[in-house]
């Protein structure tokens, strides 16, 4: 399995000077070093295709990648899948008001309330710099963790010999960068449209996620052409049903998609 570490992110910002590596922060960009990477892997590996993974914003590539390069992939897995981003927000945005409002949370209708239009369609910069208001109060009612929503997985992060404390504040500094890059044209991005795909497609899905909305990635699935398709829902997940249910995403990997790379 290999990790990328995306331009502006993790360890690749820390070996970068930011300001010299925003202006080429394109999602044109994104995707055109998600091919080399493909064709790093499997030339280095000597392998024909491999499995494309995205998750969350992963996703947006994924989808881009599968399209442009199927003789390259045995299949494409999306988990948290972004489709239609605009709707994606109003529609988070939407449910997490209601909620607060069951609630009486007082601090969260505040917050949200003072922050109305969200997403704001005439101004993304006004929306990107309310959108940490908006997650806290998404998070708190989506959540990121629906089991245990004060839980966290990046902690993990502690338990690795492999991974510093400054290593840690790259990938902090590294969203931020990457939010400022990317936001605008994230929030223009509509995928339902591009829905036929030459390889075979899984989709893992936390049925309880708002960030990337599950509503939105049923209705999308029923219009998905492929080779072969599936959708799994996490009934006990979120945003990060890889965190959430692991084995059961691994139990997947291995039924699911595991087949689908043998006999080539």
């Amino acid at each position: 399995m290999a990790h990328w570490d995306q331009r502006g992110a993790g360890r690749t910002y820390a070996l970068n000077p930011p300001d010299t590596v925003r202006p080429t922060m394109t999602v044109d960009r994104m995707v055109a070093d998600a091919e080399e990477v493909a064709a790093y892997l499997r030339k280095t590996y000597g392998r024909k295709r491999i499995v494309l993974v995205g998750h969350s914003w992963g996703t947006v590539l994924g989808v881009k990648l599968a399209r442009l390069h199927p003789d390259w992939f045995d299949a494409y897995v999306g988990i948290g899948q972004g489709v239609d981003m605009p709707r994606n927000e109003a529609l988070g945005y939407a449910a997490t008001l209601a909620a607060a409002k069951a609630d009486g949370n007082k601090k969260a209708l505040a917050d949200l309330e003072s922050i109305a239009p969200f997403p704001d369609p005439k101004d993304p910069a006004r929306t990107l710099a309310n959108l940490h208001k908006e997650r806290r109060w998404l998070m708190h009612y989506e959540t990121h963790g629906w089991r245990a929503p004060d839980w966290h997985g990046a902690q993990v992060w502690r338990y690795s010999p492999d991974v510093t404390d400054q290593d840690m504040d790259a990938r902090d500094e590294g969203l931020d960068l990457s939010l400022a890059a990317f936001w605008a044209p994230i929030t223009q991005l509509n995928l339902t449209k591009e829905n036929r795909f030459a390889v075979p497609v899984v989709f893992f899905h936390g049925r309880h996620d708002r960030t990337t909305s599950a509503q939105l990635l049923d209705a999308w699935f029923a219009t998905v052409q492929a080779p072969s398709k599936k959708l799994v829902w996490f009934e006990d997940s979120a945003h990060m049903v890889h965190e959430e249910e692991p084995g059961k995403v691994l139990v997947h990997l291995v039924n699911d998609v595991l087949p689908l790379t043998r006999g080539k």
